[in-house]
């Protein structure tokens, strides 16, 4: 047998791998836990969600298993799946984590002229735009604030000033370190 041969100048294409029902009903799920739309503590059956889809529920408990794993949610045997509550000790690590990363990006950005007015045109239109899952997070930030890091001259000032005005959102930021409600 002969196999066939395609010259690279008449290659084909590859076709994109569109999601299947079981990454849609994640991806769904997934956004509607992360909006808030679904709190924490809500029962989720197959049931509902695939009616809800207008899908079957084999993908749905595929997408449940998934996001499981992906801790958004917990499936208790003969209770149900729940979307996952995270207690204060877990909120306060998690936003310290993330307030060491954005420091250290700070740091590592090239900050220039140019860079701070796309950041600041960025910020105006989430807020024009009314997004209300990022606006929370730059209402912190005062615009003069972004002109001001560009003048600092160390990295090390930059990443300071950047610790002090870190861009958490609102409903978390008045948790303290050491775990308690200021």
């Amino acid at each position: 047998m002969r196999s066939c041969k395609i010259r690279p100048d008449h290659a084909m294409l590859k076709i994109p791998k569109y999601p299947n029902l079981t990454e849609l009903a994640y991806l769904q799920v997934k956004q509607y836990i992360l909006e808030g739309s679904l709190g924490e503590g809500s029962r989720l059956t197959e049931e509902l969600l695939a009616g809800q889809l207008g899908i079957s529920k084999s993908p749905v408990r595929e997408a449940l298993n998934r996001l499981e794993s992906d801790g958004l949610v917990s499936i208790e045997p003969r209770r149900g799946t729940y979307v996952r509550k995270f207690s204060l000790k877990e909120a306060c690590d998690l936003y310290s984590l993330r307030e060491l990363l954005e420091v250290h990006a700070v740091g590592l950005a090239e900050i220039t002229p140019s860079f701070l007015a796309d950041l600041a045109e960025s910020i105006d239109r989430i807020k024009r735009e009314n997004i209300p899952s990022l606006c929370c997070h730059f209402s912190r930030l005062p615009r003069q604030d972004l002109r001001s890091i560009q003048g600092r001259r160390s990295r090390t000032r930059q990443a300071s000033h950047a610790r002090s005005h870190c861009v958490l959102p609102r409903q978390l930021s008045t948790i303290s370190a050491r775990g308690r409600i200021k």
